[in-house]
């Protein structure tokens, strides 16, 4: 028997490359709406089957953003916005815009009649979209991955680890615990950015951006015109 077109399954399914560009620009334009108390992690829950950008606030989880998935807010699960909501509403005309008031909403949080000022955080994460958005259709594999693997599966934290040891001057400027960490554990404050499975770059939670010649100021960068170009191309001039 045959099969109406509008039976067949959806086959639309985004590439891993554009799963990672559009998630981190939900995930930092998340942050710039509501950027007091949240951080952003990487996590792998449902014994590691799930590939999470996760909202911290206050020391707790906020929402999953599940990169090939939904949307789920912890305190209300039922609002959980689901992957046809996020891809086929985010990628029309204003669809982002629609998006990210869904997602506020399904926090809790009130939709912001004006952006708050760009902290240093929310610049981290900002620049960090914007460098993965300038790579999204190039050959090689990019992606930014945390400092510490939380996973509920199989993992490999010495890996990561290692990470930490291929940019000079990284333990003179990793924070020290100050009861803002998730759990207590600094390494969710660097991001590192893979090219084809090689950390190339880390940017930090404070802002400060680490390649293997040299260390900038994101923040300094920025303030000179308070535009997201300066230091999107400051920080892609480290990358050897």
């Amino acid at each position: 028997m045959s099969i109406a077109p509008d039976e067949v399954a959806d086959p639309f399914i985004p590439s891993q490359m554009l799963r990672e560009a559009f998630s981190w620009k939900l995930a930092s334009e998340f942050h710039r709406r509501h950027p007091s108390g949240l951080s952003i992690i990487e996590t792998h829950p449902g014994g590691g089957q799930y590939d999470c950008l996760t909202l911290i606030r206050q020391g707790k989880v906020l929402a999953n953003l599940n990169r090939v998935g939904s949307f789920t807010p912890m305190e209300a699960p039922t609002a959980v916005i689901s992957w046809d909501q996020i891809w086929k509403r985010g990628l029309m005309d204003d669809g982002i815009g629609e998006v990210m008031n869904q997602m506020s909403r399904a926090c809790g949080l009130p939709v912001p009649a004006k952006l708050p000022p760009t902290n240093k955080e929310s610049l981290a994460y900002r620049v960090m979209a914007g460098i993965i958005a300038g790579v999204v259709f190039d050959q090689a594999s990019w992606e930014w991955r945390n400092g510490q693997e939380d996973t509920s599966g199989d993992g490999n934290q010495l890996v990561r680890d290692w990470w930490f040891s291929l940019f000079p001057g990284m333990k003179s400027h990793q924070p020290l615990p100050d009861g803002q960490d998730f759990r207590g554990n600094t390494k969710y404050r660097f991001w590192f950015l893979l090219r084809d499975g090689i950390p190339v770059l880390c940017v930090t939670r404070d802002s400060i951006c680490h390649g293997r010649g040299g260390i900038i100021n994101l923040m300094d960068r920025y303030q000179s015109n308070r535009r997201i170009l300066e230091p999107v191309s400051s920080a892609l001039a480290l990358i050897q």
